[in-house]
């Protein structure tokens, strides 16, 4: 219904540096949203991510450890 008003799927910590700007962080932060949503379509496609039926604002992500 929303564009990123779903759960989270795969989640990873992006650094903040002490001389940061808005634009160096939203870089970074950009960078690891990429890359994480072809994982994320790639898992989705493979039928490796599911909800929670307990909870289901969790996901469940069977990525094989990677």
């Amino acid at each position: 219904e929303a564009v990123d008003g779903g759960p989270p799927i795969l989640q990873e910590p992006v650094p903040v540096l002490a001389g940061d700007t808005y634009e160096t962080l939203a870089e970074r932060v950009h960078g690891v949203e990429h890359r994480l949503l072809s994982r994320c379509v790639t898992l989705y496609a493979q039928g490796r991510i599911h909800r929670d039926p307990a909870q289901p604002r969790r996901m469940i992500v069977n990525d094989g450890g990677s």
